[in-house]
């Protein structure tokens, strides 16, 4: 499904002409949800191992969220989250690190020295800038029904957000479920002859 043919597909389902304008934003309202409420493995990129420069590194321009960042100076270690205030109230140590946190667009990691790696979840890449996704190409319905909330939303109809919601929200949690479970079992899970 093409960025245009869900526009016309939402203009469908609404019976509107008038909404030509704003659907754009219920598609960018649509995929900002995607991008928060969404931690699946296709979303998942390697974090290649980067030297700490005073403790801090920059962030991936597609990064939404740490899957597990560790310490890659003598042995990889899990580092544990923290905030930023606690990082910036500890003195200067130049060991490896054991905490990280956020701070803008950058990593932080306490104590200061080595480099880090990780696993961090992707932004989806969104519909308007590129011919697809992978969310789009696995599951177009929900791109529809999102967007379909979002447009209920613009028009107070609440039943009708809520019945999207309702779908949206399944569809969501069925993903973050199935790949919860390939994390653990190691691949997509299947029924067993006996």
């Amino acid at each position: 499904m093409s960025y245009s043919t869900l526009q016309a597909n939402i203009a469908d389902y609404m019976h509107r002409a008038d909404l030509t304008a704003v659907i754009p934003t219920f598609i960018k309202s649509a995929e900002a949800e995607f991008n928060n409420k969404l931690r699946v493995r296709s979303m998942e990129a390697s974090f290649a191992e980067t030297v700490l420069v005073d403790g801090a590194t920059a962030l991936p321009s597609d990064f939404e969220a740490w899957k597990v960042v560790w310490t890659t100076t003598n042995g990889n270690r899990t580092l544990k989250a923290v905030t930023n205030e606690y990082i910036r109230t500890q003195e200067t140590n130049a060991n490896k690190p054991i905490y990280f946190a956020l701070e803008g667009s950058n990593l932080l990691c306490y104590p200061t020295a080595g480099s880090v790696a990780g696993i961090y979840y992707q932004t989806i890449p969104d519909l308007q800038t590129n011919t697809d996704n992978w969310l789009e190409t696995e599951r177009p319905d929900l791109y529809l029904f999102e967007c379909l909330r979002h447009a209920n939303i613009y028009t107070k109809n609440r039943e009708g957000a809520e019945a999207y919601n309702f779908l949206s929200k399944g569809i969501i949690d069925e993903l973050n479920s199935a790949s919860a479970a390939e994390s653990i079992s190691g691949g997509k899970l299947s029924a067993r002859v006996r």
